[in-house]
């Protein structure tokens, strides 16, 4: 049968984000979509993972700024 055969390199120079790229990103999302939403939005585009951008949106949409628990 056949056979394939998938490279993946490292991400482009400048493709990372660092917190306060995804802080803004998350900020402008969470303005228009739902928190759900913007939390897929942010999570696909930066690269991290899901439950990482889950974690600081609750803290950005938290107007008391803490941490929330488990």
């Amino acid at each position: 049968k056949g056979e394939i055969v998938l490279v993946i390199g490292p991400p482009e120079p400048g493709a990372t984000f660092d917190d306060e790229s995804v802080d803004q990103l998350l900020r402008q999302a969470l303005s228009a979509h739902s928190l759900r939403d913007a939390v897929d939005h942010v999570a696909s585009h930066t690269g991290r993972p899901r439950r990482q951008i889950y974690r600081r949106a609750l803290t950005l949409s938290n107007p008391k700024n803490e941490t929330p628990s488990d």
